[in-house]
Parts: structure tokens; C-alpha cells; sequence
């Protein structure tokens, strides 16, 4: 039987962490697809933050050409801002070759 084994995470092994005012208690649940017809990786994840005392999370976007590196990460912010709740999202790349959709879906937590 063979075990897993995990990484210690250090400073350096971390591409991607809250940076934002609207991350300001943190980034979760990433999903990352790739787009191979433009070199593009697109995340979705779940950007908290405190306004006046609650918490809120909302769903945000980044994009990167290279997502193994930090300083790579292009951040659009949540996508629907208006929002205090919208943590749920679905990523999805069609494969025109193959004929096989690739998904990546965020959960909701209510």
C-alpha cells in the first residue's frame, strides 16, 4: 500500500494569495481551466472580505499565461460585485478534437 506524501508549503511554493481590499480574509476554492486556443488559464475563486463586520464572499476571476508563477496572476475582481453571497461557478473548456467538454465547478456554501 503506498501513502501519500505532502510538501511542506513554504513562501515560495504559494502563486496565488489574497492581495486585494476585496481579499482581505482570504482567497479559497480555486478552479483553474485552460484555454489552449489563446494560452490562457482562467481561475474562479471564492475572494473574502469584512464590510462593517460581516463577512462576506464573493466569486472572482484571475487570469494567468503561466499560473505556477506569482507574479503572473491577473486579477479582475468579483464578477458580480454587487453581490455578498455569489460563490458558486462553473469553468468550462470545449475540446473541438476530441469532442469532450473539461469542467471545473466551484461549491456553494450557504
Amino acid at each position: 500500500m503506498s501513502s501519500l506524501v505532502f510538501d511542506k508549503i513554504v513562501s515560495d511554493s504559494v502563486v496565488f494569495n489574497a492581495t486585494e481590499p476585496y481579499e482581505q480574509l482570504g482567497t479559497e476554492d480555486p478552479r483553474v481551466v485552460y484555454r489552449a486556443s489563446n494560452g490562457v488559464y482562467y481561475m474562479l475563486y471564492s475572494a473574502v472580505q469584512d464590510v462593517n463586520g460581516t463577512t462576506i464572499c464573493r466569486l472572482a476571476l484571475a487570469t494567468s499565461l503561466n499560473p505556477s508563477s506569482y507574479s503572473n496572476w491577473t486579477r479582475y475582481g468579483p464578477i458580480f460585485p454587487v453581490c455578498t453571497r455569489s460563490r458558486v461557478g462553473v469553468l468550462e473548456s470545449w475540446n473541438r478534437s476530441d469532442n469532450h467538454a473539461r469542467q471545473s465547478t466551484i461549491n456553494n456554501q450557504r
